[in-house]
């Protein structure tokens, strides 16, 4: 008895001691190394102040030879800047690249690189033809980024009405391989991932869009839904309320709403079960409300169209922000499994094989790694042996002891 007890609490002392001597041994390289990352790349400040530069390149061809334009809002800085991708609206068979620039020019001001896009009109292809152009814009943005001083790793969609839509479809769905057909065949490797996603009057839910258009007797709009979603039933699948509704798995990213009070063309209702479904799913949903405010307030100057404007500046802040103390643990967490690694593979050369073991279960992934023979380690790991109370650890090439066997 008095040797199990002595050898249990060896093993106590010695698995104590790795785990605390790995950890603190790797404080101060981790943190540093944390802080030299953060240091090259200045925090986002939504109240700066810079002067914006415009210019306009060729995006990408539609198959049918339309140029889509990119019109880039560069802040004048060193940078680099975070990076905005923004979709206009206009019912997925109207409007352009400028159909967003007042609130382009604001958050551009403030030190973000914006850049955005046109898409392929419903009246020129259906449903995802415009998806796969925000996708393939996601991707090409990050590919040209650094050329005007932007920070490919931040980028962030910014959608308004149905492009709202769009960019819920493409954050949803980032590995999608129809959205994702159209080849960028200078950065295969780059994905379509993004940080957050804000959105102005979203299309959250078409089905109930189109409903709405039929009560408000709405011709326009109705033919618009029927143009765009061709076939008929991909009003259902392409749909980020019903995929929700219908728990598909899908990627969810920060999202901010920005819906007027007055919209009778998107219903706040909409809006308001789009974000009881997206918590409840496990996402990050704001929605914000704008008193006397109707589908399309922003484009017009005023108070509530200034106040959208330092929402969405305040929301890519705080994500930024989030995304910072992310990468900074990570980075933190890797040099201590680095540590942890290196000190457990100091130790398994003068400690017996079955002790390595258990402490390596006990330490964490970076010891356990040690143990493995599969990732070149010294000691195989343990094998796991049935007993009518569970599951019982024993040494490889060891028999389990006597009163852990299944009889």
């Amino acid at each position: 008895m008095d040797w199990h007890v002595g050898r249990r609490g060896f093993l106590r002392r010695m698995i104590t001691m790795t785990a605390l001597g790995a950890a603190g041994s790797s404080l101060g390289g981790a943190h540093t190394s944390s802080a030299g990352a953060a240091a090259t790349k200045a925090a986002y400040d939504p109240a700066a102040k810079f002067d914006v530069k415009v210019s306009e390149v060729e995006f990408r061809r539609t198959a049918k030879s339309r140029q889509l334009m990119a019109r880039i809002y560069q802040p004048e800085g060193a940078g680099p800047f975070p990076t905005l991708l923004d979709l206009h609206g206009g019912a997925w068979i109207n409007k352009d690249r400028f159909a967003n620039e007042p609130m382009d020019r604001a958050v551009a001001a403030s030190g973000v690189l914006v850049v955005a896009i046109d898409m392929t009109l419903g009246t020129e292809a259906p449903y995802p033809a415009s998806v796969q152009d925000a996708s393939y814009g996601v991707r090409w943005l990050k590919w040209k980024a650094s050329g005007w001083n932007g920070d490919a790793s931040t980028v962030g969609v910014l959608g308004s009405s149905s492009g709202g839509h769009v960019a819920e479809l493409l954050a949803m769905r980032p590995r999608d391989p129809r959205y994702n057909a159209i080849a960028l065949t200078e950065a295969p490797g780059v994905d379509t991932t993004v940080l957050y996603v804000a959105t102005r009057s979203p299309i959250s839910d078409p089905w109930a869009r189109f409903q709405q258009a039929q009560k408000m007797k709405r011709e326009t709009l109705i033919k618009a839904s029927q143009s765009y979603f061709n076939p008929w039933d991909t009003i259902h699948e392409g749909n980020p309320q019903e995929m929700l509704d219908r728990r598909e798995t899908v990627t969810l990213r920060p999202l901010l709403i920005m819906q007027g009070a007055l919209d009778d063309n998107v219903l706040p209702a909409v809006q308001e079960k789009f974000q009881a479904t997206y918590r409840a799913a496990g996402g990050e949903c704001q929605l914000h409300v704008f008193e006397g405010s109707e589908h399309e307030w922003i484009a017009k100057p005023g108070p509530q169209t200034d106040r959208a404007h330092e929402m969405v500046k305040a929301f890519i802040a705080r994500n930024l922000a989030a995304a910072r103390v992310g990468r900074n643990r990570r980075l933190d967490l890797q040099a201590r499994d680095r540590r942890a690694t290196a000190r457990l593979s100091g130790l398994a050369t003068t400690l017996p094989r079955n002790t390595v073991a258990r402490i390596g279960r006990v330490c964490g992934t970076a010891a356990r790694r040690v143990c493995r023979r599969d990732d070149g380690g010294l000691f195989p790991p343990p094998r796991r042996t049935a007993s009518p109370i569970g599951f019982r650890f024993s040494s490889p090439g060891r028999a389990a002891p006597a009163r852990f066997r299944r009889s």
